[in-house]
């Protein structure tokens, strides 16, 4: 899911223009689990849910962390870069 997220991101126009976070992702897109691609809502925004990631499981924390502050990353290195707000 990750990484059709971040090819929806390079891939789609709507995608880039709404500029999301990976939480506000589902809001806008839906997961087809058996194409295995992120397709846009049809009936509007809707609430979105993600998986629980707990800090005892280290890398994917810390990465769930990433992608909470990096809006519309393109890859992993692109969720390696956090912009200054001040």
């Amino acid at each position: 899911m990750l990484t059709e997220f971040f090819a929806t991101n390079v891939m789609d126009d709507d995608a880039r223009r709404l500029n999301l976070l990976y939480k506000e992702f589902p809001q806008h897109f839906v997961w087809d689990g058996q194409s295995r691609i992120w397709t846009k809502r049809k009936r509007g925004a809707a609430i979105g849910r993600l998986c629980v990631v707990t800090p005892v499981e280290n890398e994917r924390y810390y990465l769930r962390v990433l992608l909470n502050n990096v809006c519309c990353p393109a890859s992993f290195d692109d969720s390696l870069t956090i912009m200054e707000f001040w």
